[in-house]
């Protein structure tokens, strides 16, 4: 499995909510979803433009770049979670972000 197979459904998430964020009036969920969310796309297309071109092989700086990403979120979001008890979004996106986190270390180490 690479990781261009995961990047685009969790990218769309993460704008996804920072849409649904704003339209509750959160404008740091509008910027922080869809600039983290589109990152995460664009990286996972630059990783897979590499595989096309090496015929396999993806590209591990943006699997690293995207990791940093997950980490950071899933951090940050389980902080809010801890705190408000919220299971949305705070909650959903925490676990998401661990567990793409996690796939993207599995990813790394092999």
């Amino acid at each position: 499995m690479y990781d261009f197979c995961f990047a685009f459904p969790y990218g769309g998430l993460l704008v996804i909510g920072g849409l649904l964020g704003y339209a509750k009036g959160s404008r740091v969920s509008l910027i922080a979803g869809t600039l983290s969310g589109c990152t995460i796309m664009g990286l996972g297309y630059w990783s897979l433009l590499t595989y096309r071109e090496n015929g396999g092989s993806t590209n591990r700086s943006s699997v690293v770049a995207q990791a940093v990403i997950a980490l950071a979120l899933g951090l940050a979001m389980n902080k809010r979670y801890q705190a408000s008890k919220k299971w949305m979004p705070a909650g959903m996106i925490s676990l998401v972000s661990g567990l793409m986190f996690a796939f993207y270390a599995w990813t790394l180490s092999q």
